[in-house]
């Protein structure tokens, strides 16, 4: 039997309470930093795009709360950074890749474009994972919702 969830939190420290807020805080600033070209060419002053960092400084905080407090939303973010996770794990498998077919006399040019293949690769994978897990809640739904059906037309 596992402990109620306050405990687990008790237990858990200081450290993650003011760590994942930290954490999520300095990667989503740091993120949101490349931006701001993007930002500024669509049309944005680039007033407006400098703040851009600051708004992701906040969000990334608030995110951190929100996974701390909440299993929910912890398993939102997993889920949302798995495509993305998947896609990394890709471009270094084709970065690997790569380098093997150049020791066996590939040339580099076909090389270059390993990572980038197994990152498109691994982020369908990713996406395909997500569109399951997706699929997976709406027939839940679904089903709860056939069973409230049947219950009243039962009564």
């Amino acid at each position: 039997m596992s402990p109620p969830a306050d405990a687990r939190r008790a237990k858990a420290g200081i450290g993650r309470a003011v760590g994942l807020p930290l954490f999520f805080s300095l990667v989503l600033g740091l993120a949101s930093v490349f931006a701001i070209p993007a930002a500024i060419h669509i049309g944005m002053s680039a007033r407006a795009a400098n703040r851009i960092p600051f708004f992701g400084f906040a969000f990334g905080f608030a995110l951190g709360i929100g996974v701390y407090r909440s299993r929910n939303v912890g398993q939102a973010v997993l889920d949302a950074a798995g495509p993305l996770i998947f896609g990394v794990v890709g471009w270094c498998f084709g970065l690997l890749l790569g380098a093997v077919v150049i020791l066996f006399g590939a040339s580099e040019e076909f090389a270059d474009h390993l990572p980038t293949i197994g990152f498109v690769l691994g982020l369908a994978l990713g996406g395909v994972a997500l569109l399951a897990k997706g699929w997976d809640l709406v027939d839940r739904v679904r089903a709860r919702l056939r069973r409230e059906r049947d219950k009243k037309s039962a009564e």
